[in-house]
């Protein structure tokens, strides 16, 4: 799929996939290679974000899809501010 494309009447795929403070820092490839992860986007956007702008204005997204790298690099931090790891 085309990430410039429309996922929705407010959003394209870019601003799904390429948002959040790490991503805009180092702007790695970070695009979903199952279809069914776009398709379920494309849902998000048209199910509860354009709702949402209908009700409150434009959100301002800080976190999205994200990919293995863009993870990866999360990890790195100290204090990366994502959900702990699941323990062993």
């Amino acid at each position: 799929m085309d990430i410039y494309r429309s996922c929705s009447r407010h959003f394209t795929f870019e601003m799904l996939f390429h948002c959040g403070e790490t991503w805009q820092r180092i702007q790695c490839p970070n695009l979903p290679e199952q279809n069914d992860s776009w398709l379920a986007y494309r849902e998000l956007a048209t199910h509860i974000l354009d709702p949402l702008v209908y009700m409150f204005g434009p959100p301002s997204l800080t976190y999205g899809f994200c990919g293995t790298l863009l993870r990866k690099t999360i990890l790195a931090n100290p204090s990366p501010g994502i959900a702990p790891r699941a323990r062993a």
